[in-house]
């Protein structure tokens, strides 16, 4: 909160260049970006973690179906 506090001081700073001024902005922006970016984030592990355990399951299928078709004469 401090940084932001701060950015959005130095923007009332007159004769920024333009630099200066995206860098304050970016800074500005950064918090409301942030709890989407780390939600979509967290989503996309919570997919990657059931995609494994699915993965896990197929081979043990798999190897399962194999053992079967092995004991049929």
């Amino acid at each position: 909160m401090l940084s932001l506090a701060a950015a959005m001081k130095a923007l009332e700073q007159p004769g920024l260049d333009k630099t200066e001024i995206l860098r304050l902005r970016g800074l500005i922006q950064a918090p409301k970006i942030y709890p989407e970016k780390f939600a979509e984030y967290a989503d996309c592990l919570i997919i990657e973690k059931e995609l494994m355990e699915l993965r896990k399951e197929v081979v043990g299928l798999r190897k399962s179906a194999e053992k079967h078709a092995e004991k049929r004469p």
